[in-house]
């Protein structure tokens, strides 16, 4: 275990040489025999080039021409693209208001729909926020949530497979009520996770002006991620399911996982 300070700064650098100097020294102090220091450091060694194996984070602009950066529409594009078996979308605003003589259709969620028609096994889960418009103050919540499905199938999805559709219930609590008005929330996060393996977390929302126009930014992550999923205390889960899509319990979102309902 014998290493001269001049042996390793030929091999490393200054701060790499130090810190290996600290971690030889505290072997010997820890009365480690050379064989268990051995296994000690390829250990370490290896954990390090697992580590540094990892593909790095990529930076992803809006509106921003910067170097080493990409476009926050072409990764999303590319993204739904390369889906195999699972995608999951959350936007906190889906709005996409259609010029005239343009054809119906989101053109930020067409590539996703072109993918779901290639891949029939692809499942595509969406999250949104869903908000009360000033008309609909005295609507309950069956009659808002109607009014989006109508909205989302005419302009924004007018493809025949639909994803899944999920909504935060407490975003359409009644604002009458002071004290329902106060357990109100809003779904704000931004981000698109592929197979599991790709995550876009990122401050632009599914709408043409945050996309191409607004200065937003975001992270491009590929690892293997852990597998989704929240709950609460009573149902089990923190989002709703939208009916527009075919369940067999609205009340039972099927965005709880096997675990959660075993509980």
């Amino acid at each position: 275990m014998a290493a001269s300070r001049d042996q390793l700064q030929r091999l490393l650098s200054v701060e790499d040489a130090d810190a290996i100097d600290r971690l030889l020294t505290e072997l010997k102090n820890a009365k480690m025999d050379r064989d268990q220091a051995a296994v000690t450091l390829r250990l370490l060694a290896d954990a390090r080039r697992a580590q540094e194996s990892l593909p790095k984070p990529q930076l992803v602009w809006s509106d921003l021409d910067v170097r080493g950066s990409r476009d926050t529409s072409v990764v999303a594009h590319e993204l739904f693209r390369s889906a195999q078996r699972y995608v999951l979308v959350s936007t906190y605003n889906l709005g996409h208001k259609r010029r005239e003589g343009e054809a119906p259709g989101h053109p930020l969620l067409r590539p996703l729909a072109e993918r779901m028609a290639q891949l029939p096994k692809l499942r595509v889960r969406l999250f949104c926020n869903l908000k009360r418009m000033p008309w609909q103050k005295e609507a309950n919540q069956e009659q808002v949530v109607a009014d989006f499905a109508r909205w989302f199938q005419a302009e924004l999805w007018p493809w025949s497979r639909l994803p899944e559709l999920y909504f935060d219930p407490r975003s359409l609590s009644p604002q009458k009520d002071v004290d329902a008005a106060k357990d109100t929330a809003c779904l704000h996060a931004k981000c698109i996770l592929i197979d599991d393996e790709q995550a876009f977390v990122t401050s632009a929302n599914l709408t043409t002006a945050a996309q191409s126009r607004n200065i937003e930014a975001g992270a491009l992550l590929r690892f293997r991620l852990s597998p989704v999923c929240g709950r609460d205390k009573e149902s089990g889960c923190y989002v709703k399911e939208l009916a527009i899509v075919e369940v067999v319990d609205p009340c039972v979102p099927r965005f709880v996982c096997e675990e959660c309902m075993a509980r």
